[in-house]
């Protein structure tokens, strides 16, 4: 695990599915790091950012998956 190590807390997934950067950023989650001693080395605004792409990754995941499944399936 690279430094900082930290938990980002997304309070409410549903909002944060719809929020702009700076909503999120601001009003939506939450850091946590695992050493309290590593907050102050922290670039908090470069791992949101990280995070805030990674979950833009996601999305775009979700959707490819949905176009190549022809919409939502059940999997049974």
């Amino acid at each position: 695990m690279d430094f900082p190590r930290i938990f980002i807390l997304i309070r409410d997934y549903d909002t944060s599915y719809w929020a702009d950067y700076e909503e999120w950023k601001n009003d939506i989650v939450e850091v946590n790091f695992f050493s309290p001693s590593e907050r102050e080395e922290a670039d908090l605004d470069s791992l949101l950012t990280e995070a805030w792409n990674f979950l833009a990754l996601i999305e775009e995941e979700e959707e490819n998956q949905y176009e190549l499944n022809n919409g939502y399936q059940d999997q049974d």
